[in-house]
């Protein structure tokens, strides 16, 4: 064989590797493209669209709640939304929540306070009820958590108007109860109060239900007498009597940021951002590379699944693992200088290590709208 005909197979070789597994593509929005495949998919696919990719003769800023049903490949338009700048779904996707702020800042206004003080509305739809709510943030959540249709979210505490040079007094998480319409921060009961205090690192445990788990922690001087709570410690705040309490759970058994397969191994990207950020897939019986190099540093329980060279992109992240536990879910994004980013979400076989495009994103590049962050819920 010649270099010429060397040539032209190493070519076809390469097209086909880079078309393989993009069959059954469906153009669902401008830009926006799903390709079923021949596995047993199940659940979801949530996402946020411009409302303009809907309507061609809309022009808002708003949004949609969209969906799409990964057995049947079918598209669906759930609810209106306003515009968005974060999306988040729960896990089982009974209910979610689209941020932004209250007041849209116009082009070359000066802020008064850094964005993440500023006051944010949360959209909060349930998709089996076909219901919507909004709730008034006093700042960006700094985190989100869902229990059915309870929310949660970690905000910054301000004793003043926040502005530039000031820092909170606290963190808080404010809970709101869907069904209720009810929001109120969680306390300990009787709890001395004190000039700083920080209720974070909200988690939701699988085998512990109605549970949202979160750390709890003081300083300064005590302003209030009361109880005295360790700072630093694990509690547990119970929905249904809507108390909290000290957890006996350990912080070792927590599986926050941990992605689990249906073999009760784990998947993680290797490297400085492990488990969620990186180049290298691996699948292992620890939870991420530190406890793997820690407690296996001949790496005997470690397996190489794939490399981000298959997916293409610039930032690699590791969003969930399907709801059958069967596969992993990456988002690759790729951004030129000067450019708009573009999304390519690619699913991996956690057994075999196979992978191939699910959705390409595009609509930045193709059109003047976006789609949001997608989730891949039961």
């Amino acid at each position: 064989m010649n270099r010429f005909s060397m040539l032209i197979v190493t070519v076809c070789l390469f097209a086909n590797a880079c078309f393989a597994g993009e069959s059954g593509a469906k153009v669902l929005l401008p830009g926006f493209t799903f390709y079923q495949g021949k596995e047993e998919l199940t659940g979801k696919l949530l996402f946020v669209a411009g409302r303009s990719l809907l309507d061609s003769t809309n022009d808002s800023d708003t949004g949609i709640i969209c969906a799409i049903d990964l057995k049947s490949g079918e598209f669906e338009k759930l609810s209106d939304c306003p515009s968005v700048e974060y999306f988040i779904s729960s896990v089982n996707g009974d209910a979610c929540a689209v941020l932004s702020l209250e007041k849209p800042l116009k082009p070359g206004e000066m802020m008064s306070a850094p964005f993440e003080y500023l006051p944010t509305t949360a959209f909060l739809y349930c998709p089996e009820l076909r219901q919507s709510k909004s709730l008034r943030l006093a700042t960006r959540p700094k985190d989100v958590a869902f229990l059915g249709r309870h929310f949660f979210f970690q905000l910054d505490v301000f004793d003043d108007e926040p502005r530039f040079g000031s820092g909170p007094s606290g963190e808080g998480i404010l809970h709101y109860d869907f069904d209720k319409d009810v929001a109120k921060y969680l306390e300990l009961p009787d709890a001395s109060r004190w000039e700083r205090e920080s209720f974070e690192g909200m988690s939701v445990e699988p085998s512990v239900s109605n549970a949202l788990f979160f750390h709890y922690g003081h300083s300064g001087a005590r302003v209030r007498e009361g109880r005295d709570y360790p700072s630093g410690s694990l509690y547990m705040y119970d929905v249904q009597n809507e108390t909290a309490k000290a957890a006996s759970l350990r912080y070792s058994d927590k599986e926050a940021y941990v992605f689990k397969c249906f073999d009760g191994q784990y998947i993680w990207f290797g490297g400085y951002d492990t488990p969620m950020v990186g180049t290298k897939l691996y699948k292992s019986k620890w939870k991420n590379e530190r406890l793997q190099l820690a407690l296996d540093p001949k790496e005997a329980n470690k397996k190489l699944l794939t490399k981000s060279s298959r997916f293409g992109g610039k930032v690699n992240n590791l969003l969930a693992i399907s709801p059958c536990g069967h596969f992993a879910f990456i988002r690759s994004t790729t951004q030129r200088f000067g450019k708009p980013s573009a999304n390519t979400y690619h699913i991996v076989d956690v057994t075999s290590g196979d992978s191939r495009v699910l959705l390409r994103d595009e609509v930045q590049l193709r059109t003047d709208s976006s789609i949001s962050s997608v989730w891949w819920v039961k």
